[in-house]
C-alpha cells in the first residue's frame, strides 16, 4: 500500500503519457485508448454485412426471428479480438473494456437502426456471477460506448438477469434458446418504455441471449430494441446458420 501510494505522488508530479489498453505502448494520439498496432492487429469485419446476423454480407439468406431489429459485430472472435476479450473478462482489465466499447461506436454509426437509438443498455451477468467476478464487463462495454456516443446509459438493475442460468458454452443453438428463455426482466418498465434501445454484449454465439434480453425489454414497451457486440464467435455458414 506504501509503495502504490508512492507511485501515485510521482504520477502527480511527473505525470505519464496516455498508454495503450492493450499493450501499454504509446498512443499515438489523444482521444484513443488503442494503439494503431493493436488495433490493426482486430480481425474486424469490414464492408457489406447482414444487418440481421452481422456477418459479412451476402450471408445467405438468415434463419429465426429475432426479437431484437439491426446487428452490428466489431469483429470476429478469434485472435488478437478474442484475447482482448479474454483479458477484460477473467483477468479484469476494465480499461480495455472501455476501450472495446469504444470501437464499437464505429459500426454502430454505419447502422441506422443502430445510432438512431437514444438509449444503451447491457446483456447483465447474473448477480452471483457479478458478486464473483467483481464486475460487469457488459456495463463497461456499454460506458465506453456511451461515452463516444453521447447516449444516455441506462442505470443498473433495469434490464437484469433474475434466473442463473448455467454456461452457455457447451450447448446448441436449441438448447441455448430453451436455457435463456424468459431469464431477463425488466425492473423499471418507465425507463424503455416508448424508447429505441441499444443492447450492447461482448460475444454472440447463435444470438440466443440477446434475442431473450430484447424481448424483456421489448414486454417492458421498448420501441424497438437493436444489438452491437464485440464479436461474433462464428461467421455465418451457407444459409445464414450460427454453429
Amino acid at each position: 500500500m506504501f509503495w502504490r501510494w508512492v507511485e501515485v505522488g510521482i504520477n502527480m508530479v511527473f505525470p505519464q503519457p496516455p498508454r495503450c489498453a492493450a499493450c501499454q505502448g504509446p498512443l499515438e494520439r489523444e482521444g484513443v485508448c488503442l494503439c494503431s498496432r493493436c488495433v490493426g492487429a482486430l480481425p474486424l469485419i469490414r464492408g457489406p454485412v447482414c444487418n440481421r446476423c452481422g456477418g459479412p454480407s451476402p450471408c445467405g439468406g438468415c434463419e429465426g426471428s429475432w426479437a431484437f431489429t439491426g446487428l452490428r459485430a466489431l469483429g470476429l472472435y478469434e485472435g488478437a479480438l478474442q484475447e482482448m476479450i479474454h483479458r477484460v473478462k477473467y483477468d479484469g482489465n476494465r480499461e480495455l473494456g472501455l476501450a472495446l466499447g469504444e470501437l464499437l461506436a464505429g459500426p454502430v454509426r454505419e447502422e441506422e437502426l443502430l445510432r438512431s437509438c437514444s438509449v444503451i443498455a447491457w446483456v447483465p451477468l447474473h448477480p452471483n456471477r457479478m458478486a464473483r467476478r467483481g464486475f460487469d464487463q457488459g456495463e463497461l462495454l456499454a460506458r465506453g460506448l456511451a461515452r463516444q456516443l453521447g447516449r444516455r446509459l441506462l442505470p443498473r438493475f433495469t434490464l437484469i438477469r433474475w434466473r442463473d442460468t448455467p454456461s452457455q458454452t457447451t450447448l446448441d443453438r436449441s438448447a441455448r434458446l430453451g436455457n435463456v428463455d424468459g431469464a431477463f426482466r425488466v425492473e423499471y418498465p418507465g425507463r424503455v418504455r416508448g424508447k429505441a434501445v441499444l443492447l450492447v454484449d461482448d460475444v454472440l454465439t447463435t444470438g440466443a441471449t440477446c434475442h431473450a434480453a430484447a424481448a424483456a425489454l421489448l414486454e417492458a414497451g421498448a420501441l424497438r430494441v437493436g444489438v452491437c457486440v464485440v464479436a461474433l464467435s462464428h461467421p455465418p455458414r451457407r444459409g445464414g446458420r450460427w454453429s
